[in-house]
């Protein structure tokens, strides 16, 4: 069974908007959303543990209009605890808004590199298009790429890149 920690924090409005369509549109409870965030960030997360940067260290701002509260779960929030212990930041709260924005340059910086990428290879090539997956096929070298495409619209394979 997992323990969640209830925590109360503040954030402003342009995160609470982003949090807040997400769990909107994956019909989740903000909470979860944080806490899903926070599981994929652990792999970050420890790795700025291990090697501190002045990322962690800068100072945090302070003028946040939105009230939020939020069940953590009792592993994401020890770690939270001790990353405030360690670093010596102004608050906990002050690393979850500085984790959460890193998770959402991150994804966002991963779509855009994911469309370069895109754009870059679909030059000079011919598009077959079926139910859910669709193959490239490059005019000149005869050069084979497929991607498979779930339900939903996401990239679930790539072949025949580089």
């Amino acid at each position: 069974m997992t323990m969640y920690h209830r925590f109360h924090f503040k954030i402003d409005q342009y995160l609470l908007s982003v949090l807040k369509w997400r769990g909107a549109y994956f019909g989740l409870d903000q909470s979860v959303v944080i806490n899903q965030i926070l599981k994929k960030m652990m792999v970050v997360i420890n790795e700025i543990d291990l090697f501190p940067s002045d990322f962690i260290l800068d100072d945090c701002e302070t003028d946040f209009s939105e009230n939020i509260i939020v069940k953590l779960e009792v592993e994401f929030y020890n770690k939270l605890r001790y990353l405030h212990y360690r670093f010596g930041t102004f608050s906990i709260a002050c690393l979850l808004r500085r984790f959460l924005r890193l998770y959402l340059i991150r994804f966002r910086n991963t779509i855009i590199e994911i469309l370069e990428i895109f754009k870059k290879y679909s030059e000079g090539r011919v598009w077959v298009c079926s139910n859910i997956q669709t193959h490239m096929l490059d005019a000149v070298n005869k050069i084979s790429r497929i991607l498979i495409i779930t339900d939903n619209n996401v990239i679930q394979t790539i072949y025949g890149f580089p």
